[in-house]
């Protein structure tokens, strides 16, 4: 496979967007509104920058990798620390928390990483917002349409497109 036609690194593309102003509260945004997988979002996004598709059977592909590990590891970690928040006698084990989560969500990545390799060649697109949008709603099928969630998914796409395409 050539290098343009490689799947492209998902968690230094994760950290990088997650950097950018904005996006960090974005994606708590939308995950806490939508009760969306932000590193499905994520990858998503970084698909659509490097002109990738996410089709409805890669989205269903990527989603059944990971379904079990997030319900069954990262979500009750979350959860956890979230609970955890504010209380100065839990603040030591929280912070122990906060990494356990932070290991398990770059677990996740790497079985999103491993699912987008065993599926290249991923069908090419122009970027740009309009694929961003596509590729986001793709791996959101089961969002609540409710107004919240959509200002919250308007949120994350501003500022990832913001992040992408300055």
């Amino acid at each position: 496979m050539d290098d343009d036609m490689a799947v492209p690194e998902l968690w230094q593309g994760m950290l990088d967007l997650y950097s950018a102003r904005g996006v960090p509260e974005a994606c708590v945004g939308v995950q806490d509104a939508c009760d969306a997988d932000v590193l499905l979002l994520l990858t998503a996004a970084i698909l659509a920058r490097s002109e990738r598709q996410v089709t409805p059977d890669l989205a269903g592909r990527l989603v059944a990798a990971t379904a079990e590990w997030r319900h069954e590891v990262v979500l009750p970690l979350r959860a956890l620390r979230r609970r955890w928040r504010g209380r100065l006698a839990a603040q030591s084990l929280r912070e122990r928390v906060k990494a356990l989560e932070l290991e398990a969500e770059r677990s996740q990545v790497s079985l999103l990483q491993s699912t987008l390799e065993a599926a290249s060649p991923l069908p090419e697109a122009v970027a740009g917002r309009a694929l961003l949008r596509r590729n986001c709603l793709a791996v959101l099928p089961g969002a609540r349409a409710c107004l919240a969630c959509d200002e919250a998914r308007e949120i994350f796409l501003d500022g990832v497109a913001a992040r992408l395409w300055p």
